[in-house]
């Protein structure tokens, strides 16, 4: 959708919710939000999640007029996905995860070099400031991972995925 935005802070939750998530419908709605903010359509969305373009769209109108905690507790009649749909699903986010892992090892060599290379009568700068902030983001973001390494593996037992 050209006209779905999103700030960077709500790009910034809405990947930290994806991974907090443990159910799958949940995931795919955050996860169309993304794929839109990023410029696709909501027809593109829709099919690299399995989900009719209405259900994309049902998603964006409830996100944008209730905000994320409605589109998240609200249940919205789907048709479940079936084997090979929830096998791509899985792979993807498999993908995700291991996009995340690189991300959260660079952030970590970033706050290290920033940290090292801070001077010691910066201490109580707004750079000191920004490097807990990103320290704590670092934390949270390594509790989602886990959370989210734990559910990949629940989805796979349960279909019955190697």
């Amino acid at each position: 959708m050209k006209d779905f935005l999103l700030t960077t802070g709500e790009v910034a939750l809405l990947e930290v919710e994806r991974f907090r998530q443990g159910d799958l419908n949940q995931q795919r709605r955050i996860e169309a939000l993304l794929l839109l903010g990023q410029g696709e359509s909501a027809m593109e969305a829709a099919r690299k999640l399995g989900v009719p373009p209405w259900q994309v769209q049902a998603w964006v109108r409830c996100y944008r007029e209730e905000g994320l905690i409605e589109l998240m507790r609200r249940d919205f009649q789907t048709a479940p996905c079936n084997q090979e749909e929830q096998t791509t699903l899985l792979q993807e986010l498999e993908q995700s995860q291991k996009s995340l892992q690189k991300n959260l090892y660079d952030l970590k060599a970033l706050i290290r070099q920033l940290r090292d290379s801070l001077p010691l009568s910066a201490q109580d700068s707004d750079l000191a400031h920004w490097l807990v902030r990103l320290e704590k983001t670092q934390e949270n973001l390594l509790e989602a991972q886990k959370a989210q390494q734990a559910q990949l593996a629940s989805l796979k037992s349960h279909l019955s995925l190697p």
